[in-house]
């Protein structure tokens, strides 16, 4: 009279997956309000690093932790924007520290997330800012030319960001 019947067992994938934590990424991202000063983009991050941490440390296979805890390139990239639109002067800090996790953990940016860190940069409205925007255009032609990969190809959006970094840092 002791034994469970199978309908009461956890399911073998039972809890949060890359569907629910990338749900409450984008139900963050779209609290993201100009000025905000990075409080949901903080959040949102929290999210994303704790997807991280889970799939480093969970004692599930390696193709089962992929699957349930991998960030896509839209987690990180919404969230890049939403630092950029947050008013922190952390902003731009947030966004290439996120970038260069991004790339450690082996998941390829493209135009839309370098173009959103060149948008942060301009939105520091420094010569540091427009600085790193060039750096990081030069870096976009030079990858997309190595690699032959029109995904991370700069386009108009990506010029416009960096001019407009120039612009702002009155130089």
């Amino acid at each position: 009279m002791n034994e469970r019947n199978d309908s009461t067992k956890v399911p073998k994938y039972f809890g949060p997956n890359a569907i629910s934590y990338h749900s409450a990424i984008s139900a963050w991202v779209k609290t993201c309000a100009v000025g905000d000063n990075g409080s949901s983009a903080e959040k949102a991050e929290a999210i994303l690093y704790r997807m991280e941490e889970q799939l480093s440390s969970s004692q599930l296979s390696k193709e089962e932790k992929i699957d349930r805890f991998q960030p896509n390139v839209v987690a990180y990239s919404s969230i890049i924007d939403c630092w950029s639109k947050s008013g922190s002067t952390k902003a731009a800090a947030h966004a290439q520290r996120i970038l260069d996790r991004m790339e450690k953990n082996g998941i390829k940016p493209n135009v839309v997330t370098f173009t959103s860190v060149l948008t942060t940069f301009a939105r520091q409205n420094s010569f540091e800012g427009a600085e790193n925007a060039m750096n990081l255009l030069k870096r976009m032609k030079k990858l997309s030319e190595e690699s032959n990969d029109v995904d991370v190809k700069p386009n108009i959006v990506s010029y416009f960001a960096v001019i407009d970094s120039i612009v702002r840092s009155n130089g």
